[in-house]
């Protein structure tokens, strides 16, 4: 097959043209101080509310969603924009603003990620079978 001028002319104007850097790699600047805290309602990201024992609503919307589930959406959130923090039982209270109960987020974390440490020290990581989820 043999490429006519033309064909090479378009090529190179192709290349020519593409951009040198994908603007979707440009991640924007913020910080944890700074983002609202809470767990976004999945239809119309309002922020959900405690509405009865492990349920949340969304008091903009009315959808209703469980505590654990919620809560388990607000982790992979939390660890995809502060990779650099650990998860622990006192900073995903404070993210997901939805309960004061520090024992209902020790079950929830307990229950989907491995415990490393002790006490103070505490943190979660990925269950080794999660397969890295």
């Amino acid at each position: 097959m043999t490429s006519k001028p033309r064909d090479k002319k378009l090529a190179e104007q192709l290349i020519s043209s593409c951009l040198k850097e994908n603007p979707y790699l440009r991640v924007p600047e913020y910080g944890y101080e700074e983002l609202r805290k809470g767990v976004p309602c999945g239809d119309c990201m309002g922020f959900l509310e405690p509405y009865s024992i492990g349920i949340l609503i969304c008091p903009t919307c009315g959808s209703k969603e469980k505590l654990e589930s919620a809560v388990l959406k607000s982790v992979k959130e939390y660890k995809t924009l502060f990779p650099e923090r650990k998860i622990t039982t006192n900073s995903i209270l404070e993210w997901c603003n939805v309960t004061r109960s520090k024992k209902v987020i020790q079950k929830i974390l307990w229950r989907k990620y491995e415990k490393q440490g002790h006490g103070k020290c505490t943190f979660y990581i990925n269950k080794k079978s999660d397969g890295g989820e």
